[in-house]
């Protein structure tokens, strides 16, 4: 499995399967995998870090990775499926969210996917098509978001240094920030965190 652009043309035993919001012209006869697409919000975000926390959050926590690549090895039938957005590949500057999905596929379940062409040129949290803010995990994105279960585990796989402002306890302890572990799926304690009593209106209100 690879990336692409939609105007990359495509070596014999690979197809193409979007997962843009539109198709350009053309290329209505190919598949668009439209569960992989951005929301409406995706020209509005005011920086890269705010767009990863909007398509993991409001994507990529809903779907099941591995459903997914089932999902797309069944539409490219015998051939390699290439997922294709807009964006150019390199060496055209322009970041795409095909990225993101490749990191999240490693991370999840051990997918490797590249771009096509690219090959040498990494996957996962170093596809080339990633903004360059996006591949430093020793800068996490600081992210203020009430986040529900499935939605942080979808960002604990997948985003190796992200601060995570979380309204739900775990165990004894509501955590003020935590921080995703490089070896686990499960949240540590920062040094910032407070313990509160086991007292459900102190859990409510979270992080405020």
């Amino acid at each position: 499995m690879k990336t692409s652009s939609w105007f990359t043309k495509l070596p014999s035993g690979h197809v193409g399967i979007g997962i843009s919001r539109g198709v350009p012209a053309g290329f209505e006869h190919l598949a668009n995998y439209r569960k992989l697409a951005p929301g409406p919000w995706f020209k509005s975000c005011s920086s890269p870090a705010r767009y990863l926390e909007r398509y993991f959050g409001d994507i990529l926590a809903k779907l099941d990775p591995r459903q997914v690549v089932a999902d797309l090895k069944r539409l490219a039938g015998e051939a390699e499926p290439v997922m294709v957005c807009w964006e150019h590949p390199p060496p055209s500057p322009s970041w795409c969210h095909r990225a993101l999905v490749s990191a999240w596929l490693f991370k999840t379940i051990g997918v490797a996917v590249p771009e096509l062409g690219h090959e040498d040129a990494g996957f996962g949290w170093q596809h080339p098509k990633l903004h360059p803010t996006l591949k430093d995990s020793s800068s996490p994105v600081q992210a203020r978001l009430n986040l529900g279960p499935s939605t942080q585990r979808s960002l604990a796989f997948a985003y190796p240094s992200m601060a995570l402002r979380c309204s739900q306890p775990f165990g004894r302890v509501s955590f003020l920030f935590c921080r995703v572990d490089l070896q686990s799926t499960r949240p540590r304690i920062d040094s910032r965190a407070r313990r509160w009593k086991s007292h459900p209106a102190s859990l409510r209100r979270g992080a405020d």
